[in-house]
C-alpha cells in the first residue's frame, strides 16, 4: 500500500484488515503494520478531537495524518523513534504534541507538523536531525525548546513562525540549513557556539525578502 493511497481522503472514517492478512492489520479502525511498530495511516475523518499513538509503534509513517484537521491533541509514546515526512502537515487544528519524558525520538522528517496550529513543543532530547520545513508555517508558535542533541536542522525549519520571539541554539548543532528562520521577523536568536560554525548555510539567519537578518546573541549561557 503506497503512502499516498489515502491521501486528502476527507470522509474516510475507519480502516478494516482481515485478520488472516499478514502484512497489515486494523487497530481501532486506522492502520498499521502486522506487528503494530509502524502507524501507517489514520483514519482522517474521525471525530476524536485526541489521540494516543499505541506504545507498539516506532514509526510514525509519512503523511499517516495529512490534512487530518479534528485532531488537537495528539500523544506520542516513547516507544516512537521517527517521525515520518510530513505526518502531520495541514492538521489545521492541531494545537498540543505530548512526549513522554523517556522518549526515544530521534528524528523529526521534513514538514512533519507543516502549518499545525501548535503554541509550544519542547522536542525530546535524543533528538538529532529536524527535518526540511518541520514546523514551517507554524503561525501560532511562541515558544519551542531544541535539546543538545540536535545536531541538524534543516532548510526553513522554522520559517513563517512568526510568533517567535527568541529561540535558542545549543551549541551542539553543526549544520543548519538556509532560511531556517525566514519571515519571523520578531525573532532573536541565542546560540551557545561563540561564532558561526562552518557547516552553517550563510543565509542560515535570513528573515525577510528586504534581506533583513534575524539579530544573533553568540556565546549564549542561557542566562
Amino acid at each position: 500500500i503506497s503512502p499516498y493511497a489515502f491521501l486528502i481522503c476527507k470522509n474516510l472514517t475507519d480502516i478494516t484488515i482481515e485478520e488472516n492478512n499478514t502484512v497489515y492489520k486494523s487497530i481501532d479502525g486506522n492502520l498499521y503494520s502486522k506487528d503494530g511498530t509502524t502507524l501507517i495511516q489514520y483514519a482522517i475523518d474521525k471525530t476524536a478531537t485526541s489521540f494516543t499513538i499505541p506504545d507498539s509503534v516506532t514509526s510514525i509513517n509519512g503523511w499517516a495524518f495529512y490534512y487530518c484537521d479534528s485532531l488537537t491533541e495528539i500523544v506520542i509514546p516513547d516507544s516512537v523513534t521517527s517521525i515520518g515526512d510530513e505526518a502531520f502537515i495541514y492538521c489545521y487544528s492541531l494545537k498540543s504534541v505530548m512526549f513522554g519524558e523517556s522518549s526515544q525520538l530521534r528524528k523529526i522528517g521534513e514538514s512533519a507538523f507543516r502549518s499545525c496550529y501548535l503554541t509550544e513543543i519542547v522536542i525530546p532530547n535524543g533528538v538529532g536531525s529536524i527535518g526540511e520545513s518541520a514546523f514551517y508555517d507554524c503561525s501560532s508558535l511562541t515558544e519551542i525548546i531544541i535539546p543538545d542533541s540536535v545536531y541538524s536542522i534543516g532548510r526553513r525549519a522554522f520559517a513563517y513562525c512568526s510568533k517567535l520571539t527568541k529561540i535558542a541554539i545549543p551549541d551542539s548543532v553543526w549544520t543548519m540549513g538556509m532560511k531556517v528562520f525566514e519571515d519571523c521577523s520578531n525573532l532573536t536568536i541565542y546560540c551557545e557556539a561563540k561564532s558561526q560554525p562552518s557547516g552553517w548555510n550563510s543565509m542560515w539567519n535570513y528573515s525577510n525578502h528586504d534581506y533583513s537578518y534575524c539579530p544573533v546573541v553568540w556565546g549564549y549561557k542561557g542566562e
